[in-house]
């Protein structure tokens, strides 16, 4: 008798159910269609709107090309400044390596004792040696020691 009596009442339950249903999904789209959801909308829209005006887009571009300006200018400054040390150092390295050069000690009268093609640097070298060549600025003399 109870199962009976279920039975017969679930068709007005399910009624009910549809109707309570249809209520609330009514009264969302009601807030869907609000003036607050689409003038909220409306302002977005409009914001986005002024943040693309040309004037605007051309100020911010003319802003971004003076910055650009600026960067490159002081890119440059630095980049020649780097130049000139280098130049500097390549200047002061080629100097030193001309200091080295035996040459020039040999300009200023000193003279370069060579046995074939090595250097004899002292008397003691020397000795026991009977061909020697004597380089000097402007050429090379060779020389003959006679032992005895």
């Amino acid at each position: 008798h109870q199962v009976l009596n279920i039975a017969d009442r679930l068709p007005t339950a399910l009624r009910v159910a549809v109707q309570d249903h249809e209520l609330s999904l009514g009264r969302l789209a009601g807030r869907l269609r609000t003036p607050a959801v689409v003038g909220q909308a409306e302002r977005r829209l409009t914001g986005a709107g002024v943040r693309l005006q040309p004037r605007l887009i051309n100020a911010a571009v003319a802003a971004g090309s003076t910055g650009l300006a600026g960067l490159s200018g002081r890119m440059k400054r630095s980049l020649d400044e780097a130049g000139r040390r280098r130049a500097d150092g390549l200047a002061h390295a080629a100097r030193m390596l001309a200091s080295l050069d035996y040459h020039r000690v040999l300009g200023r009268g000193f003279a370069l004792v060579k046995d074939g093609g090595s250097v004899v640097p002292s008397r003691r070298d020397a000795e026991g040696r009977t061909r020697f060549e004597i380089q000097f600025s402007d050429g090379v003399v060779p020389v003959e020691r006679r032992m005895g």
